[in-house]
């Protein structure tokens, strides 16, 4: 009986394309808490449908670490990032004091760029676009659908 049960849970993964993730640090706290385990869709069909305001993992060139982060500016997007906050298409999309100096960025995303953004802004800089810069599509690897 559990032989079936475990390969019809297969099948699910496989037919829609969902692998499972653990976060490892609470950049996203508080919607993604340390150590808990999400469900990431990863099919290519997803990847095209990637709005503002999802979760998605994704991964940098070069390093083998996967990062967490809500996309707040999708292609053909303007963004303003300074000591403020973030401004998105010339609306304060998040208005945010961040904690120490930040030199003002301009963004002007491509068709197929996002930037995204931790929850926890104050603790992740280090690990979004404000340090890591646009990210493209070929670099997600999928949206979070369940947390």
């Amino acid at each position: 009986m559990q032989n079936k049960f475990f390969l019809k849970i297969l099948s699910l993964i496989s037919i829609f394309k969902v692998r499972f993730f653990r976060v490892i640090d609470d950049s996203m706290y508080p919607i993604l808490k340390d150590n808990q385990l999400i469900i990431v869709n990863t099919s290519i069909f997803q990847k095209r449908k990637i709005k503002r305001g999802d979760i998605v993992i994704f991964k940098v060139k070069g390093k083998k670490i996967k990062y967490i982060k809500r996309v707040v500016a999708i292609p053909k997007d303007k963004i303003i990032v300074d000591s403020k906050g973030v401004n998105v298409n010339d609306s304060d999309f998040f208005q945010h004091n961040f904690f120490g100096e930040h030199k003002s960025k301009s963004f002007y995303l491509l068709e197929d760029q996002y930037f995204v953004l931790a929850e926890n802004r104050n603790v992740s800089s280090m690990f979004d676009s404000r340090s890591l810069g646009v990210i493209s599509s070929s670099e997600i690897i999928g949206k979070v659908v369940r947390v």
